[in-house]
């Protein structure tokens, strides 16, 4: 069981002690709903604009096999398939 504690000359009792332990567990666990959430949106924004941009592009500029970079950015994420993309759509640049 909690003692009382003593801050700043004031009294605190077992009660307000609990009360602030359970404030400190919900911020936390808020703060970090809200950063799983962020980073939810910023894959799914990040793999939605791959998923549009690699079959425009890619036939724009007569590309073949587009699925790879589909099935990298599924597989590992976006920083697989669009690098790769647009590492082979320089070369197709050059040529």
């Amino acid at each position: 069981m909690l003692r009382a504690q003593v801050t700043s000359g004031v009294r605190v009792s077992n009660y307000q002690v609990k009360m602030r332990l359970r404030r400190d567990k919900v911020k936390g666990a808020r703060l970090s709903e809200v950063i799983w959430v962020s980073f939810t949106v910023a894959v799914f924004i990040t793999s939605l604009t791959i998923f549009l941009f690699v079959p425009f592009e890619g036939r724009r500029l007569g590309m073949q096999h587009l699925w790879v970079y589909i099935l990298c950015t599924l597989a590992v994420g976006g920083s697989l398939g669009l690098p790769l993309f647009l590492l082979f759509r320089e070369r197709k640049l050059k040529k």
